[in-house]
């Protein structure tokens, strides 16, 4: 189930009574697609993934699930990450090794696991997919260095104060640090900052 509000999307997943607790496998493929879907558009996405207790039908969504998630994202996830939790991290070990050959999940150098942005998405939910989905890692990547490039070129502006350009900058180069990881592991040439 996905519920957007405000620049915020909740993504979820119903574990029946029977079930007990689920893989958080599928929503970390959707979370996955929609963030370098989105990267793909030139809109930077930062989040996190938790397991925990979530409520959200049609415009309602609440619970510590959600609060959880919104504390990390503001309070942690300072660049363009969408970070995961440990126990997420834990239970989709499997699926990141066998299915994205562990590019998936990454670890930060502050130790937060985020989600990998730059590989290619696994997620068939046509809610998260779209043109991007489609596209071969080395296309995807070539894409997306076009956009970054001109990020960078826009913290240029003179008009942009100084704390807004520092903030860009950062935002932009912790990018462009990951992006080159990715390009290497393609054989694309790097992004020189």
């Amino acid at each position: 189930t996905m519920t957007a509000f405000s620049d915020c999307y909740l993504i979820s997943e119903k574990a029946s009574d029977s079930e007990g607790e689920i893989s958080p496998w599928h929503v970390m493929a959707a979370v996955q697609a929609l963030g370098s879907n989105l990267l793909a558009k030139n809109i930077l996405t930062r989040g996190a993934v938790v397991r925990g207790y979530a409520y959200h039908c049609g415009r309602v969504a609440f619970g510590p699930a959600i609060i959880e998630a919104y504390n990390i994202e503001h309070n942690v996830a300072k660049y363009p990450r969408i970070l995961v939790s440990d126990d997420i991290r834990s239970a989709i070990s499997w699926e990141d090794r066998t299915m994205w050959g562990g590019h998936v999940l990454l670890q930060d150098v502050d130790g937060c696991s985020f989600i990998n942005v730059f590989a290619p998405s696994l997620s068939r939910w046509d809610t998260v997919s779209n043109d991007a989905s489609t596209l071969a890692t080395k296309e995807f990547l070539v894409r997306v260095r076009h956009l970054l490039l001109q990020r960078l070129k826009s913290t240029d502006d003179a008009s942009i104060g100084l704390a807004t350009k520092l903030g860009l900058v950062s935002k932009v180069k912790w990018l462009i640090y990951h992006f080159n990881a990715a390009a290497k592991a393609s054989g694309l040439a790097p992004i020189d900052e």
